[in-house]
C-alpha cells in the first residue's frame, strides 16, 4: 500500500511518496528533493502506485480554481483503496 503526498513542497514527509510540480524559480528552496516530479493532476496515480492507502494535501486545493479543485477532491477520493484516507489542511 502506498502513502502520497501531492504538493510536497518544501516539506518532505518520510513514509510519503512526495510528489510536486517541477520547482519554478521563485520557489521556495528545498532541502530535499520530492521522490517524484511532475503535475500530480494528470498521473494516473492507480497506474502508477498501485493500491492507495492515504494521499494528503497541504495548502494545495486553494491553487485551483472550484471547478477544477472539486474534480481534483473527487479523482484523488476514487483513487483510494476502500477505507483509504484523504487528508486536508
Amino acid at each position: 500500500m502506498h502513502k502520497l503526498h501531492l504538493g510536497c513542497g518544501a516539506n518532505y514527509l518520510d513514509g510519503y511518496i512526495n510528489i510536486d510540480f517541477p520547482q519554478a524559480d521563485t520557489a521556495q528552496i528545498r532541502t530535499k528533493q520530492p521522490d517524484v516530479i511532475g503535475d500530480f493532476t494528470k498521473m494516473n496515480l492507480i497506474k502508477l502506485f498501485g493500491p492507495i492507502e492515504e494521499i494528503r494535501l497541504h495548502h494545495v486545493l486553494e491553487h485551483f480554481q472550484r471547478p477544477k479543485a472539486l474534480a481534483l477532491l473527487a479523482y484523488f477520493t476514487m483513487a483510494l483503496q476502500a477505507h483509504g484516507t484523504l487528508r486536508l489542511s
